[in-house]
């Protein structure tokens, strides 16, 4: 699963709510290189309102 930084807080909530399992892993790490075009789109398809 892939998203924006400032939404991690309401992607972890959401996994937590709908997952199956008692205890989902859920970890989020910080990329160390994102390419431009690809930073772009992903900004693009998360936005959130």
């Amino acid at each position: 699963l892939k998203t924006q930084k400032k939404l991690i807080a309401r992607v972890e909530t959401r996994v937590m709510e709908l997952h199956s399992y008692d205890t989902p892993e859920f970890v989020a790490l910080e990329a160390q290189h994102v390419a431009p075009q690809y930073k772009k789109w992903i900004k693009s398809v998360s936005n959130v309102e």
